[in-house]
């Protein structure tokens, strides 16, 4: 059996040993051998989701990381969250069953955006991100990073 290396993607930060070090990270697809896309900002534990999905407050919202690149706005959870809902020995036992820390949710290629809103979800400031194929994405961003934002998925 060969030696395990560590590997760590230089966008998501996800580290994981492997035998053979992969050509794409498996958390955010980015390409780790010759890579082209570079980190902008980043936002841990946040509420996002698709807008149509979202009822009240931020019920129908997900929880996880959100990252901007020079390329796409990408979204994860970390698995350990799923274990940690269900609580106590039960949860446990769930985050331990899954072997990858974190989940690759969705991606949004900085081409298809095309307009960036104020939006609230709950009580909260959020920005709604739309894209040329119809959709509407919420996301929660803390008031002090909010024009950051817009001004990096608005202006590429």
């Amino acid at each position: 059996m060969a030696k395990k290396i560590k590997v760590s993607c230089h966008v998501c930060a996800c580290t994981s040993k492997v035998e053979v070090a992969p050509q794409f990270c498996p958390i955010c697809s980015t390409n780790m051998v010759s890579p082209v896309e570079t980190l902008r900002l980043r936002l841990d534990a946040t509420v996002f989701g698709n807008a149509e999905k979202f009822t009240v407050g931020a019920l129908g919202g997900q929880n996880g990381d959100l990252l901007l690149t020079s390329h796409r706005l990408i979204a994860i959870r970390d698995k350990g969250n799923v274990g940690e809902a269900v609580g106590g020995l039960v949860g446990g036992l769930i985050a331990a069953a899954i072997a990858d820390k974190y989940e690759f949710l969705f991606e949004i290629p900085l081409a298809n955006i095309i307009g960036v809103e104020d939006d609230k979800i709950g009580l909260y400031k959020a920005i709604l991100v739309r894209t040329n194929d119809g959709q509407a994405y919420k996301i929660k961003v803390p008031k002090r990073e909010k024009e950051q934002w817009v001004q990096l998925l608005t202006h590429r």
